[in-house]
């Protein structure tokens, strides 16, 4: 589509006007940052789940995949701990090096059990988790 602007403004013929006007609204519809949404491929689809929605991440038994844990679902598609880390810095941590945890969603954290519970699910927690979460924490677990 081509849009032609005259002083300033888009010529508003049928088309044009029609097409601005549902762009327009779908943008106020979803008024949700970018940044807030982590995109994920599951086979032939694109997913966008909500970074407010993620648990924790898991690496799976084959090679080079990984688990995205949510409150009702669990997603697997192909990504490394590595890569997400780098990506997620600052909203989760690493507590293992199999597990990726959500910041803000740990519940419990058993130092001497070496479990992290996040959302009601149980993490495994290292010896370089436990230095990172107690750097991290400032005092809030």
């Amino acid at each position: 589509m081509k849009i032609v602007a005259i002083n300033g403004s888009p010529r508003k013929n049928g088309n044009t006007a029609r097409c601005l006007e549902a762009v327009h609204t779908r943008l106020l519809d979803e008024r949700r940052d970018p940044a807030e949404v982590f995109s994920l491929r599951t086979g032939d689809e694109t997913r966008h789940v909500p970074l407010a929605d993620i648990l924790f991440f898991e690496t799976a038994p084959k090679a080079h995949h990984v688990y995205l844990h949510t409150a009702d679902s669990r997603l697997d598609f192909v990504g490394s701990l590595n890569e997400l880390e780098r990506e997620l810095c600052g909203r989760f941590v690493r507590v293992h090096r199999g597990y990726l945890a959500a910041w803000d969603k740990i519940e419990a954290v058993d130092w001497k059990g070496n479990q992290v519970r996040v959302g009601g699910r149980t993490c495994l927690l290292s010896r370089a988790g436990k230095a990172e979460l107690k750097q991290k924490r400032g005092g809030s677990l």
